[in-house]
Protein backbone atom coordinates (compact mmCIF):
# COMPACT_ATOMS: atom_id res chain seq x y z
CA UNK A 1 0.00 0.00 0.00
CA UNK A 2 1.43 3.38 -1.07
CA UNK A 3 0.68 6.79 0.40
CA UNK A 4 0.63 10.00 -1.59
CA UNK A 5 3.79 11.85 -0.82
CA UNK A 6 4.55 15.56 -1.17
CA UNK A 7 7.33 16.73 -3.41
CA UNK A 8 10.71 15.65 -2.12
CA UNK A 9 12.77 18.22 -0.27
CA UNK A 10 16.56 18.20 -0.26
CA UNK A 11 17.57 19.07 3.29
CA UNK A 12 21.21 18.15 3.81
CA UNK A 13 22.30 17.86 7.43
CA UNK A 14 25.85 18.88 8.25
CA UNK A 15 28.01 18.10 11.25
CA UNK A 16 27.64 21.78 12.18
CA UNK A 17 23.87 21.36 12.37
CA UNK A 18 24.22 18.35 14.63
CA UNK A 19 26.52 20.12 17.07
CA UNK A 20 24.32 23.19 17.48
CA UNK A 21 22.92 23.65 21.02
CA UNK A 22 19.45 22.48 19.96
CA UNK A 23 20.57 19.20 18.44
CA UNK A 24 23.25 18.48 21.01
CA UNK A 25 20.35 18.42 23.47
CA UNK A 26 18.22 16.33 21.10
CA UNK A 27 20.87 13.67 20.60
CA UNK A 28 22.18 13.58 24.17
CA UNK A 29 21.83 10.38 26.13
CA UNK A 30 18.22 9.61 27.04
CA UNK A 31 17.61 6.89 29.63
CA UNK A 32 14.65 5.44 31.50
CA UNK A 33 14.55 2.98 34.38
CA UNK A 34 18.32 2.84 34.83
CA UNK A 35 19.13 2.86 31.12
CA UNK A 36 16.65 0.45 29.57
CA UNK A 37 16.43 2.81 26.58
CA UNK A 38 19.40 4.88 25.50
CA UNK A 39 20.90 6.88 22.67
CA UNK A 40 24.58 6.82 23.48
CA UNK A 41 26.39 8.38 20.49
CA UNK A 42 27.66 11.95 20.79
CA UNK A 43 27.32 12.30 16.99
CA UNK A 44 23.92 11.32 15.59
CA UNK A 45 23.36 7.93 14.00
CA UNK A 46 21.86 7.39 10.55
CA UNK A 47 18.41 7.02 12.14
CA UNK A 48 18.86 10.27 14.05
CA UNK A 49 19.81 12.13 10.88
CA UNK A 50 16.72 10.72 9.19
CA UNK A 51 14.55 11.92 12.08
CA UNK A 52 16.07 15.40 11.88
CA UNK A 53 15.50 15.59 8.14
CA UNK A 54 11.92 14.40 8.56
CA UNK A 55 11.27 17.02 11.28
CA UNK A 56 12.64 19.80 9.06
CA UNK A 57 10.72 18.46 6.05
CA UNK A 58 7.40 18.47 7.89
CA UNK A 59 8.09 21.96 9.25
CA UNK A 60 8.59 23.05 5.63
CA UNK A 61 5.29 21.45 4.58
CA UNK A 62 6.73 18.30 2.98
CA UNK A 63 6.02 14.63 3.65
CA UNK A 64 8.09 13.00 6.44
CA UNK A 65 8.94 10.04 4.20
CA UNK A 66 9.99 12.10 1.17
CA UNK A 67 13.76 11.76 0.67
CA UNK A 68 14.47 12.04 4.37
CA UNK A 69 15.88 8.58 4.99
CA UNK A 70 12.87 7.26 6.90
CA UNK A 71 11.43 4.10 5.33
CA UNK A 72 7.65 3.96 5.37
CA UNK A 73 5.71 0.89 6.47
CA UNK A 74 2.44 0.75 8.46
CA UNK A 75 4.14 -0.98 11.41
CA UNK A 76 7.11 1.41 11.31
CA UNK A 77 5.03 4.57 11.78
CA UNK A 78 4.52 4.10 15.52
CA UNK A 79 8.23 3.31 15.96
CA UNK A 80 9.04 6.55 14.17
CA UNK A 81 6.53 8.36 16.38
CA UNK A 82 8.21 6.96 19.47
CA UNK A 83 11.64 8.03 18.18
CA UNK A 84 10.20 11.46 17.42
CA UNK A 85 9.16 11.74 21.09
CA UNK A 86 12.66 10.83 22.27
CA UNK A 87 14.33 13.26 19.84
CA UNK A 88 11.79 16.06 20.45
CA UNK A 89 10.44 16.30 16.91
CA UNK A 90 6.90 17.67 17.46
CA UNK A 91 6.19 18.47 13.78
CA UNK A 92 7.08 14.93 12.72
CA UNK A 93 4.99 13.49 15.56
CA UNK A 94 1.99 15.60 14.53
CA UNK A 95 2.26 14.47 10.92
CA UNK A 96 2.50 10.79 11.92
CA UNK A 97 -0.61 11.11 14.09
CA UNK A 98 -2.74 13.16 11.69
CA UNK A 99 -1.62 11.83 8.32
CA UNK A 100 -0.62 8.26 9.07
CA UNK A 101 -3.06 7.49 11.89
CA UNK A 102 -0.59 6.63 14.64
CA UNK A 103 -2.41 5.72 17.87
CA UNK A 104 -1.40 8.25 20.54
CA UNK A 105 -1.91 5.57 23.21
CA UNK A 106 -0.19 2.82 21.24
CA UNK A 107 2.98 0.87 21.92
CA UNK A 108 5.49 -0.12 19.24
CA UNK A 109 5.71 -3.83 18.40
CA UNK A 110 8.19 -5.52 20.73
CA UNK A 111 8.31 -2.49 23.01
CA UNK A 112 6.53 -1.59 26.21
CA UNK A 113 6.76 2.17 26.56
CA UNK A 114 3.89 4.40 25.44
CA UNK A 115 4.57 7.52 23.38
CA UNK A 116 3.70 9.76 26.33
CA UNK A 117 6.10 7.95 28.67
CA UNK A 118 8.85 8.17 26.04
CA UNK A 119 8.29 11.92 25.71
CA UNK A 120 8.15 12.34 29.51
CA UNK A 121 11.39 10.45 30.07
CA UNK A 122 13.22 12.63 27.53
CA UNK A 123 11.72 15.93 28.74
CA UNK A 124 10.07 16.58 25.39
CA UNK A 125 7.45 19.12 26.49
CA UNK A 126 6.43 19.99 22.92
CA UNK A 127 5.79 16.34 22.02
CA UNK A 128 3.82 15.90 25.26
CA UNK A 129 1.66 18.88 24.24
CA UNK A 130 1.07 17.29 20.83
CA UNK A 131 0.09 13.94 22.35
CA UNK A 132 -2.23 15.47 24.95
CA UNK A 133 -3.91 17.67 22.36
CA UNK A 134 -4.63 14.55 20.29
CA UNK A 135 -6.24 12.70 23.21
CA UNK A 136 -3.40 10.76 24.82
CA UNK A 137 -4.36 9.26 28.19
CA UNK A 138 -2.12 10.95 30.76
CA UNK A 139 -2.66 8.08 33.24
CA UNK A 140 -2.18 5.20 30.83
CA UNK A 141 0.39 2.83 32.33
CA UNK A 142 3.11 1.02 30.46
CA UNK A 143 3.88 -2.40 31.90
CA UNK A 144 7.58 -3.25 32.22
CA UNK A 145 8.24 -6.80 33.46
CA UNK A 146 4.85 -6.81 35.16
CA UNK A 147 5.41 -3.39 36.74
CA UNK A 148 2.96 -0.61 35.73
CA UNK A 149 4.71 2.74 35.16
CA UNK A 150 2.97 6.05 34.51
CA UNK A 151 4.24 9.05 32.57
CA UNK A 152 4.50 10.95 35.88
CA UNK A 153 6.77 8.20 37.27
CA UNK A 154 9.01 8.61 34.21
CA UNK A 155 9.23 12.39 34.54
CA UNK A 156 9.80 12.17 38.31
CA UNK A 157 12.64 9.68 37.95
CA UNK A 158 14.55 12.02 35.66
CA UNK A 159 13.77 15.17 37.63
CA UNK A 160 11.89 16.92 34.82
CA UNK A 161 10.00 19.55 36.84
CA UNK A 162 8.44 21.25 33.80
CA UNK A 163 7.20 17.93 32.45
CA UNK A 164 5.74 16.94 35.83
CA UNK A 165 3.90 20.26 36.02
CA UNK A 166 2.61 19.78 32.45
CA UNK A 167 1.34 16.28 33.22
CA UNK A 168 -0.26 17.32 36.51
CA UNK A 169 -2.11 20.14 34.79
CA UNK A 170 -3.41 17.56 32.33
CA UNK A 171 -4.79 15.45 35.18
CA UNK A 172 -1.96 13.01 36.01
CA UNK A 173 -2.65 10.91 39.09
CA UNK A 174 -0.35 11.98 41.96
CA UNK A 175 -0.83 8.66 43.74
CA UNK A 176 -0.40 6.24 40.82
CA UNK A 177 1.17 3.06 42.21
CA UNK A 178 3.71 0.70 40.69
CA UNK A 179 3.66 -3.01 41.47
CA UNK A 180 5.77 -2.32 44.56
CA UNK A 181 3.45 0.54 45.53
CA UNK A 182 5.89 3.30 44.56
CA UNK A 183 4.21 6.64 43.92
CA UNK A 184 5.91 9.34 41.80
CA UNK A 185 6.98 10.98 45.09
CA UNK A 186 8.76 7.77 46.17
CA UNK A 187 10.61 7.69 42.84
CA UNK A 188 11.66 11.36 43.01
CA UNK A 189 12.79 11.08 46.65
CA UNK A 190 14.80 7.92 46.00
CA UNK A 191 16.51 9.51 42.98
CA UNK A 192 17.23 12.80 44.76
CA UNK A 193 15.08 14.96 42.46
CA UNK A 194 14.32 17.65 45.02
CA UNK A 195 12.64 19.98 42.51
CA UNK A 196 10.10 17.30 41.64
CA UNK A 197 9.67 16.42 45.33
CA UNK A 198 8.83 20.07 46.11
CA UNK A 199 6.36 20.27 43.21
CA UNK A 200 4.56 17.03 44.12
CA UNK A 201 4.32 18.09 47.77
CA UNK A 202 2.93 21.46 46.69
CA UNK A 203 0.28 19.66 44.63
CA UNK A 204 -0.76 17.55 47.63
CA UNK A 205 1.13 14.27 47.21
CA UNK A 206 0.86 11.93 50.18
CA UNK A 207 4.21 12.23 52.00
CA UNK A 208 3.35 9.25 54.20
CA UNK A 209 2.38 6.87 51.37
CA UNK A 210 3.87 3.42 51.94
CA UNK A 211 5.62 1.07 49.54
CA UNK A 212 5.08 -2.67 49.69
CA UNK A 213 7.76 -2.91 52.41
CA UNK A 214 6.09 -0.06 54.38
CA UNK A 215 8.58 2.66 53.51
CA UNK A 216 7.61 6.31 53.17
CA UNK A 217 9.33 8.57 50.59
CA UNK A 218 11.67 10.08 53.21
CA UNK A 219 12.90 6.60 54.14
CA UNK A 220 13.93 5.94 50.54
CA UNK A 221 15.68 9.32 50.45
CA UNK A 222 17.58 8.32 53.63
CA UNK A 223 18.61 4.95 52.20
CA UNK A 224 20.06 6.59 49.06
CA UNK A 225 21.47 9.53 51.12
CA UNK A 226 19.55 12.24 49.26
CA UNK A 227 20.00 14.99 51.86
CA UNK A 228 18.02 17.73 50.12
CA UNK A 229 15.02 15.45 49.68
CA UNK A 230 15.27 14.37 53.33
CA UNK A 231 15.22 18.01 54.41
CA UNK A 232 12.24 18.77 52.16
CA UNK A 233 10.21 15.85 53.54
CA UNK A 234 11.30 15.96 57.20
CA UNK A 235 8.54 18.22 58.50
CA UNK A 236 5.97 15.66 57.28
CA UNK A 237 7.74 12.57 58.64
CA UNK A 238 6.04 10.13 61.03
CA UNK A 239 8.78 9.58 63.63
CA UNK A 240 7.09 6.52 65.18
CA UNK A 241 6.53 4.57 61.96
CA UNK A 242 8.49 1.33 61.34
CA UNK A 243 9.00 -0.37 58.00
CA UNK A 244 8.55 -4.08 57.26
CA UNK A 245 11.91 -4.83 58.90
CA UNK A 246 11.07 -2.98 62.11
CA UNK A 247 13.26 0.05 61.37
CA UNK A 248 12.17 3.61 62.12
CA UNK A 249 13.38 6.62 60.16
CA UNK A 250 16.15 7.14 62.74
CA UNK A 251 17.32 3.52 62.37
CA UNK A 252 17.60 4.03 58.61
CA UNK A 253 19.33 7.41 59.01
CA UNK A 254 21.79 5.90 61.50
CA UNK A 255 23.05 3.67 58.69
CA UNK A 256 22.65 6.23 55.91
CA UNK A 257 25.54 8.58 56.62
CA UNK A 258 26.37 11.39 59.07
CA UNK A 259 24.85 14.19 56.98
CA UNK A 260 21.44 12.52 56.81
CA UNK A 261 21.59 11.56 60.49
CA UNK A 262 22.53 15.11 61.47
CA UNK A 263 19.44 16.40 59.65
CA UNK A 264 17.03 13.96 61.29
CA UNK A 265 18.46 13.54 64.81
CA UNK A 266 17.22 16.87 66.28
CA UNK A 267 13.59 15.86 65.60
CA UNK A 268 14.05 12.65 67.57
CA UNK A 269 15.91 14.42 70.39
CA UNK A 270 13.07 16.92 70.65
CA UNK A 271 10.52 14.08 70.75
CA UNK A 272 12.56 12.07 73.29
CA UNK A 273 12.92 9.17 70.87
CA UNK A 274 16.71 8.87 70.49
CA UNK A 275 16.50 5.26 71.76
CA UNK A 276 13.37 4.39 69.78
CA UNK A 277 13.21 0.56 69.69
CA UNK A 278 12.81 -1.30 66.42
CA UNK A 279 9.72 -3.33 65.70
CA UNK A 280 9.46 -6.96 64.68
CA UNK A 281 11.58 -7.94 61.67
CA UNK A 282 9.35 -9.53 59.01
CA UNK A 283 12.26 -11.76 57.92
CA UNK A 284 12.91 -12.77 61.55
CA UNK A 285 16.63 -12.08 61.05
CA UNK A 286 17.16 -9.51 63.80
CA UNK A 287 15.58 -9.27 67.28
CA UNK A 288 13.07 -6.56 68.10
CA UNK A 289 13.94 -3.68 70.43
CA UNK A 290 17.11 -2.64 68.60
CA UNK A 291 18.02 1.01 69.12
CA UNK A 292 19.56 3.23 66.42
CA UNK A 293 22.86 3.12 68.37
CA UNK A 294 22.86 -0.67 68.11
CA UNK A 295 22.44 -0.38 64.36
CA UNK A 296 25.42 1.98 64.01
CA UNK A 297 27.52 -0.35 66.17
CA UNK A 298 26.68 -3.37 64.04
CA UNK A 299 27.42 -1.43 60.84
CA UNK A 300 30.70 -0.01 62.27
CA UNK A 301 29.51 3.57 61.70
CA UNK A 302 31.81 5.45 64.07
CA UNK A 303 30.76 9.03 63.25
CA UNK A 304 27.09 8.15 63.51
CA UNK A 305 27.59 6.29 66.83
CA UNK A 306 29.42 9.30 68.25
CA UNK A 307 26.59 11.62 67.17
CA UNK A 308 23.94 9.41 68.79
CA UNK A 309 25.88 9.16 72.07
CA UNK A 310 26.34 12.92 72.14
CA UNK A 311 22.58 13.29 71.61
CA UNK A 312 21.91 11.13 74.66
CA UNK A 313 21.57 7.60 73.25
CA UNK A 314 21.88 4.95 75.96
CA UNK A 315 24.90 2.63 76.13
CA UNK A 316 22.88 0.32 78.35
CA UNK A 317 19.65 -0.21 76.37
CA UNK A 318 18.81 -3.86 75.65
CA UNK A 319 16.99 -5.52 72.79
CA UNK A 320 14.42 -8.29 73.10
CA UNK A 321 17.08 -10.96 73.77
CA UNK A 322 19.05 -8.87 76.27
CA UNK A 323 21.91 -7.66 74.06
CA UNK A 324 23.22 -4.12 74.54
CA UNK A 325 25.20 -1.88 72.11
CA UNK A 326 28.44 -3.60 73.20
CA UNK A 327 27.20 -6.91 71.77
CA UNK A 328 26.38 -5.25 68.45
CA UNK A 329 29.72 -3.45 68.42
CA UNK A 330 31.59 -6.75 68.83
CA UNK A 331 29.50 -8.23 66.04
CA UNK A 332 30.65 -5.35 63.85
CA UNK A 333 34.27 -5.65 65.16
CA UNK A 334 34.92 -1.89 65.34
CA UNK A 335 37.59 -1.18 67.96
CA UNK A 336 37.02 2.58 67.70
CA UNK A 337 33.32 2.22 68.57
CA UNK A 338 34.12 -0.32 71.30
CA UNK A 339 36.48 2.13 72.94
CA UNK A 340 33.91 4.91 72.48
CA UNK A 341 31.32 2.80 74.34
CA UNK A 342 33.63 1.54 77.09
CA UNK A 343 35.53 4.75 77.79
CA UNK A 344 39.05 4.81 79.22
CA UNK A 345 40.76 3.58 82.38
CA UNK A 346 40.16 7.00 83.90
CA UNK A 347 36.42 6.69 83.33
CA UNK A 348 35.01 3.30 82.35
CA UNK A 349 31.34 3.60 81.35
CA UNK A 350 30.45 0.02 82.34
CA UNK A 351 30.81 -1.68 85.72
CA UNK A 352 32.36 -5.19 85.96
CA UNK A 353 28.88 -6.49 86.82
CA UNK A 354 27.49 -5.13 83.57
CA UNK A 355 30.38 -6.52 81.53
CA UNK A 356 30.06 -9.97 83.11
CA UNK A 357 26.25 -10.13 82.92
CA UNK A 358 25.45 -13.62 81.64
CA UNK A 359 21.68 -13.56 82.12
CA UNK A 360 21.24 -13.97 78.37
CA UNK A 361 24.08 -16.50 78.09
CA UNK A 362 26.07 -13.97 76.02
CA UNK A 363 28.60 -12.04 78.14
CA UNK A 364 30.37 -9.51 75.94
CA UNK A 365 33.79 -11.14 76.39
CA UNK A 366 32.40 -14.34 74.84
CA UNK A 367 31.32 -12.37 71.77
CA UNK A 368 34.79 -10.84 71.53
CA UNK A 369 36.40 -14.30 71.66
CA UNK A 370 34.05 -15.62 68.99
CA UNK A 371 34.83 -12.61 66.77
CA UNK A 372 38.55 -13.44 67.07
CA UNK A 373 39.60 -9.94 68.14
CA UNK A 374 42.49 -10.10 70.62
CA UNK A 375 42.45 -6.30 70.92
CA UNK A 376 38.77 -6.33 71.90
CA UNK A 377 39.43 -9.07 74.47
CA UNK A 378 42.30 -7.10 76.01
CA UNK A 379 40.22 -3.93 76.22
CA UNK A 380 37.27 -5.72 77.84
CA UNK A 381 39.53 -7.45 80.38
CA UNK A 382 41.16 -4.11 81.21
CA UNK A 383 37.67 -2.63 81.72
CA UNK A 384 36.73 -5.37 84.22
CA UNK A 385 35.51 -8.39 82.25
CA UNK A 386 36.28 -11.68 84.04
CA UNK A 387 38.78 -13.59 81.89
CA UNK A 388 38.36 -16.80 83.91
CA UNK A 389 34.57 -17.18 83.86
CA UNK A 390 32.90 -20.12 82.13
CA UNK A 391 30.29 -19.60 79.44
CA UNK A 392 27.63 -21.77 77.89
CA UNK A 393 28.50 -22.92 74.38
CA UNK A 394 26.50 -25.53 72.45
CA UNK A 395 25.03 -27.02 75.62
CA UNK A 396 28.24 -27.18 77.70
CA UNK A 397 30.26 -24.75 79.81
CA UNK A 398 33.71 -23.73 78.57
CA UNK A 399 36.43 -21.40 79.77
CA UNK A 400 37.42 -18.60 77.41
CA UNK A 401 40.72 -20.31 76.55
CA UNK A 402 38.85 -23.43 75.38
CA UNK A 403 36.29 -21.28 73.55
CA UNK A 404 39.13 -19.53 71.72
CA UNK A 405 40.68 -22.87 70.70
CA UNK A 406 37.32 -24.15 69.44
CA UNK A 407 36.61 -21.07 67.33
CA UNK A 408 40.18 -20.16 66.32
CA UNK A 409 42.41 -23.27 66.35
CA UNK A 410 45.00 -21.51 64.19
CA UNK A 411 45.38 -18.56 66.60
CA UNK A 412 47.02 -19.80 69.80
CA UNK A 413 47.84 -16.25 70.89
CA UNK A 414 44.12 -15.60 71.42
CA UNK A 415 43.70 -18.62 73.73
CA UNK A 416 46.90 -17.64 75.56
CA UNK A 417 45.19 -14.50 76.86
CA UNK A 418 43.00 -16.68 79.07
CA UNK A 419 45.41 -19.43 80.15
CA UNK A 420 45.93 -19.74 83.95
CA UNK A 421 48.86 -17.57 85.01
CA UNK A 422 48.65 -15.38 81.92
CA UNK A 423 49.91 -11.89 82.72
CA UNK A 424 47.40 -9.26 81.70
CA UNK A 425 49.47 -6.34 80.54
CA UNK A 426 47.93 -2.88 80.74
CA UNK A 427 45.80 -2.30 77.69
CA UNK A 428 47.30 0.04 75.13
CA UNK A 429 44.58 1.42 72.88
CA UNK A 430 45.28 1.11 69.14
CA UNK A 431 46.63 4.30 67.65
CA UNK A 432 47.65 5.79 64.32
CA UNK A 433 51.10 4.57 63.25
CA UNK A 434 52.02 8.07 62.13
CA UNK A 435 50.55 10.61 64.58
CA UNK A 436 49.87 8.19 67.49
CA UNK A 437 46.28 9.44 67.80
CA UNK A 438 43.95 6.98 69.56
CA UNK A 439 40.22 6.87 70.25
CA UNK A 440 39.37 7.56 66.62
CA UNK A 441 38.38 5.37 63.70
CA UNK A 442 41.49 3.69 62.28
CA UNK A 443 41.92 1.94 58.93
CA UNK A 444 44.43 -0.87 58.46
CA UNK A 445 47.05 -0.87 55.72
CA UNK A 446 45.29 -2.65 52.85
CA UNK A 447 48.37 -4.75 52.03
CA UNK A 448 49.87 -5.96 55.31
CA UNK A 449 47.04 -5.16 57.76
CA UNK A 450 49.75 -4.76 60.43
CA UNK A 451 49.50 -1.01 61.04
CA UNK A 452 46.60 1.44 61.19
CA UNK A 453 46.08 5.05 60.25
CA UNK A 454 43.57 7.74 61.18
CA UNK A 455 43.61 9.36 57.73
CA UNK A 456 44.92 9.02 54.20
CA UNK A 457 47.30 11.91 54.87
CA UNK A 458 48.91 10.03 57.78
CA UNK A 459 49.22 6.87 55.69
CA UNK A 460 51.04 8.77 52.94
CA UNK A 461 53.30 10.55 55.42
CA UNK A 462 54.27 7.23 57.04
CA UNK A 463 54.77 5.28 53.81
CA UNK A 464 58.55 5.86 53.53
CA UNK A 465 59.08 4.39 57.02
CA UNK A 466 56.53 1.61 56.63
CA UNK A 467 57.39 0.47 53.09
CA UNK A 468 60.33 -1.83 53.99
CA UNK A 469 58.14 -3.90 56.36
CA UNK A 470 54.92 -3.80 54.32
CA UNK A 471 54.24 -7.29 53.00
CA UNK A 472 51.02 -9.18 52.45
CA UNK A 473 50.42 -12.13 54.83
CA UNK A 474 49.92 -14.28 51.73
CA UNK A 475 53.48 -13.52 50.58
CA UNK A 476 55.27 -14.59 53.77
CA UNK A 477 57.87 -17.25 52.84
CA UNK A 478 61.49 -18.00 53.64
CA UNK A 479 62.81 -15.67 50.97
CA UNK A 480 60.69 -12.76 52.13
CA UNK A 481 61.45 -13.46 55.79
CA UNK A 482 65.15 -13.01 54.99
CA UNK A 483 64.55 -10.06 52.67
CA UNK A 484 62.28 -8.08 54.98
CA UNK A 485 63.83 -9.40 58.24
CA UNK A 486 60.45 -10.48 59.53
Amino acid sequence: MKHNQSASVDLPVTKGDLTSPRWVAVFSEVSFLSGSMARRNSIASTEDVALLRAELAVAAGADPYASTGLQFSPSQCIVDAYDACLAECPHLLTALIEKYGVDVNGVADGGWMTLLIGAASSCSTKCIAVLLSHGADVNLAAVYKGNPISSLHAAAEHGHVAVCRQLLEAGANLEFRSVHQFTPLHVAAQRGKVGVVALLMQRGADTCAMTLDLRAPIMLACITQQLLCVQALLSHADLDHRDEYGASLLHIAAKGGPAVLEAILPRYVEAGLVDIPSGVDADNVMPAGRTPLMRTCLSSKYAEAKMLLKAGASRYAKDSIGDCPLHYCLGGTSMAILQLLLGTAANWHYTPEQLNDATTGRPVLAIAVQSGSAEACKLLIAAGANAHAKVLHEGAFFGYADLARINWPDRPELAALFDPGAVQEPFTPPCCANCQKSGVKLSACSKCHAVRYCSTACQRAHWRAHKPACISPNDVNEANVAKYKI
